[in-house]
C-alpha cells in the first residue's frame, strides 16, 4: 500500500508506460503530417481540403479517446492500456499497405 507523503514504489514503471503512450500518439501525428503532401498529390487536393482530413482525423481520435476511457473505466485502466498498445503495432501495420497513397490511380488519366 502506498503511504501518501513517500514516493510511489512502481513511479518508473508509471513514468515509461506514459511515455510509451505518448510515443505512440507522436508517432501518429507525424505519420500523418508526412503524408500530407502524398495525400495533395494522390488526391488532387487544396489545402483546404487538407484541412478538412486532418480535422476529421482529429475528432475520429478524439471519439474513439472518449470511448476509450469509458471502456477503461469498466475494464481497467491498466488493461486496456496494456492490450491497446500490443493492438496498436499490429493495427498499424495491416492499415499502412491500404493507406499507401503512392500507389493510387492518377485521377486524371
Amino acid at each position: 500500500m502506498h503511504v501518501p507523503g513517500t514516493a510511489h514504489p512502481r513511479r518508473w514503471w508509471i513514468l515509461v508506460a506514459l511515455c510509451l503512450s505518448l510515443l505512440v500518439l507522436v508517432i501518429d501525428n507525424t505519420i500523418l503530417n508526412l503524408a500530407v503532401p502524398a495525400l495533395m498529390s494522390a488526391l488532387h487536393a487544396t489545402p483546404a481540403d487538407i484541412q478538412w482530413i486532418i480535422s476529421a482525423y482529429t475528432l475520429a481520435y478524439a471519439g474513439l479517446l472518449l470511448t476509450a476511457g469509458d471502456l477503461s473505466d469498466r475494464y481497467g485502466r491498466q488493461r486496456l492500456l496494456i492490450s491497446g498498445l500490443s493492438l496498436y503495432p499490429t493495427l498499424e501495420s495491416r492499415a499502412r499497405p491500404r493507406l499507401d497513397c503512392s500507389s493510387a490511380p492518377d485521377a486524371r488519366s
